[in-house]
């Protein structure tokens, strides 16, 4: 199981979600910049190494960002 943080502070809409349980948050805002461009790419190849379904599974989610 592979799990990755984003700390809380990352997102765009944090402070409207401090103090409340997820079913009080309907979303949270982080926004692909370049600074964490490099975060976000090695979270898909980290997650595609796992195993044969994930890795279908990343291929899969680039594909529909291609298009």
């Amino acid at each position: 199981m592979v799990y990755f943080v984003i700390p809380i502070s990352c997102f765009d809409n944090y402070k409207d979600m401090i103090g409340k349980t997820s079913k009080e948050v309907d979303e949270a805002i982080w926004t692909v910049k370049e600074e964490n461009k490099d975060v976000i790419i090695k979270m898909f190849k980290y997650f595609g190494i796992c195993s044969w379904k994930h890795k279908h599974d990343v291929l899969s989610i680039l594909v529909e960002l291609m298009v």
